[in-house]
């Protein structure tokens, strides 16, 4: 049987009884933006974390992979402001996991 795609961020909310809130419901959204926009062998060792305004906190577990995504950082925030709209996301931000 074949279900119909849901957003992440509704299914959160109804699981939650709709406690999430709106940071939460965009950091869901984004998340799986996320792994959808970056590259599978970037994505392994990276995951959006933290959402602060319109600034996405991206998480790398390696400085080689810290390096790799601040490259491609501009493109990959022109593909989420694609699909976000410009006010959704302004900048990423990339952290090294400790």
């Amino acid at each position: 049987m074949r279900r119909e795609a849901v957003r992440l961020g509704d299914t959160l909310a109804e699981v939650f009884g709709g406690a999430l809130s709106n940071n939460q419901e965009k950091l869901a959204r984004v998340s799986v933006l996320w792994r959808e926009i970056v590259p599978a062998e970037l994505c392994e060792h990276c995951q959006v974390v933290a959402i602060s305004g319109t600034v996405i906190k991206v998480q790398v577990d390696l400085p080689i992979y810290a390096y790799q995504l601040r490259l491609c950082s501009d493109e990959l925030l022109a593909k989420l402001q694609g699909r976000l709209g410009r006010t959704g996301v302004s900048e990423v931000s990339v952290i090294l996991k400790k």
